[in-house]
Parts: structure tokens; C-alpha cells; sequence
């Protein structure tokens, strides 16, 4: 998500990167599948197993949400219409800030 062009500090980067007091946080993967990800959004990226791309998208907003982070044009369409396909995901957060 790109965090250091954001102007935090340290303290607020560490914060968002393992933000363990959101009810819905990113979900822990392997090494191999982080660096397949790299710095990548929707837009670019979803993960290879099919199953779990709504539950992504659901993270994805929910982070972007909690933290008052942006969104690209290019992620806007992407998440609009991947999350056409989600009619099960509930956005649910409280504000980190």
C-alpha cells in the first residue's frame, strides 16, 4: 500500500503494517506469496486461488478504510468490479485514527 510515500512517521507505518486491533486484518501469508504480491493492489494483483479473492477485496477496503488511505482510479474499477462478485462480504471497521 505503499506506506512511505504517505508522510507517516515510523511509529504510524509499524502501526498500519500489523495492525492486530482491527476485528478484520490482512491475513498472514507465506514469504513466497508476499513477494509474488510485492507492492501491488487490485488493480494488479489478486491472489491465485480463486476462493479467496473476496475475502481479500473485503480486507483491502476494510484496511484502506480504517487507515483513511487512498485509492487510484485504476484500484477504484478494479475493486468496484471484482466486489460485484461478493455479495457476501460485510465492510466492517473502526477508524485508526
Amino acid at each position: 500500500m505503499g506506506l512511505r510515500r504517505l508522510g507517516w512517521t515510523t511509529a504510524r507505518r509499524r502501526a498500519c503494517a500489523s495492525d492486530s486491533g482491527a476485528e478484520r486484518s490482512s491475513v498472514a501469508v507465506t514469504d513466497n506469496e508476499n513477494q509474488a504480491k510485492g507492492d501491488e493492489d487490485p488493480a494488479t494483483w489478486m491472489p491465485p486461488y480463486e476462493p479467496a479473492r473476496c475475502r481479500f477485496i473485503g480486507e483491502w477496503i476494510t484496511v484502506k478504510l480504517r487507515w483513511r488511505l487512498t485509492v487510484d482510479p485504476s484500484e477504484k474499477a478494479a475493486l468496484t468490479t471484482r466486489a460485484d462478485n461478493c455479495p457476501d462480504v460485510t465492510i466492517i471497521f473502526t477508524s485508526a485514527t
